[in-house]
């Protein structure tokens, strides 16, 4: 009776609450690169120290882009890790791209909105979007054979 019992159970249902948070662990470095990401945009320019390394033509998208490829190999690292079967594991793929591409839009925002001496603009929203974009489809490529497997490709 125990074992049919067990057997009927959603995966997440019967893990103990400390093992849910556990896994919420696994999004702690994407959460700690976010609020590195929030901090260097929050910077007024006159504190951004600059470096021969980015004197070239629009330097600053690829910093953005760079940001943002980051925080998506961290996500879909941190989500994938949850993947337990191959919709969840599509689902993940999915979630890294829309909260990449959403935490980008948002950022731009609070620049745009709430900081004086910084602007927010289209340009950045795309380098941010295909940042994460290439960071996400770069882990998916390099785990290539689990993620085949995760969305159902073999």
């Amino acid at each position: 009776m125990l074992l049919s019992t067990r057997n009927t159970l959603k995966p997440d249902t019967d893990l103990p609450d400390f093992t849910k948070l556990v896994r919420l662990g696994w999004l702690l470095p994407a959460s700690i690169w976010a609020v590195v990401i929030f901090v260097i945009i929050s910077m007024s320019p006159d504190h951004i120290p600059e470096t021969s390394l980015l004197d070239f033509p629009h330097a600053d998208k690829a910093v953005h882009f760079l940001l943002f490829a980051i925080l998506g190999v961290l996500l879909i690292l941190g989500l994938g890790k949850q993947a337990g079967n191959r919709q969840n594991g599509a689902m993940h793929i999915l979630m890294a791209l829309l909260i990449g591409l959403a935490y980008g839009i948002l950022t731009e925002y609070y620049q745009h909105c709430c900081l004086p001496e910084r602007h927010g603009n289209i340009p950045d929203i795309i380098a941010n979007a295909f940042g994460t974009i290439f960071g996400v489809f770069l882990m998916a490529m390099g785990l290539q054979p689990r993620f085949r497997k995760i969305i159902g490709r073999n």
